[in-house]
């Protein structure tokens, strides 16, 4: 059974249009079901939590993967990495490197 954002028509349109314009997309933890249920982004690079590894149809369990436009997560921890991912393709290595520095991150 569908759930959440895998069973939201709105979120299917949605995920359509920004892969279509090739606008980006980040999912992390169980978020790339949706992609998956959606058929979207289809062959890409991505992650999500090893506990729904096989229903978001994942190529891969590191914490962060980029493909294009596509940005995944595999969990809650992830998501600095993510962030400062999307912040280093927005703004580049630099501002990325200013951000992470007093996070403190490891």
């Amino acid at each position: 059974m569908r759930s959440g954002l895998a069973a939201s028509a709105a979120v299917g349109a949605w995920l359509r249009a920004q892969e279509s314009s090739g606008r980006w997309v980040a999912a992390v933890c169980a978020g790339p079901i949706a992609l998956a249920t959606h058929g979207v982004f289809v062959g890409r690079d991505r992650t999500a939590h090893p506990s729904v590894a096989s229903r978001a149809e994942v190529s891969d369990v590191r914490a962060l993967v980029r493909d294009g436009a596509l940005f995944t997560g595999n969990g809650p921890g992830a998501c600095f990495e993510l962030a400062l991912a999307l912040v280093e393709a927005l703004m580049g290595r630099e501002r990325a490197a200013s951000v992470r520095a007093p996070m403190m991150l490891v």
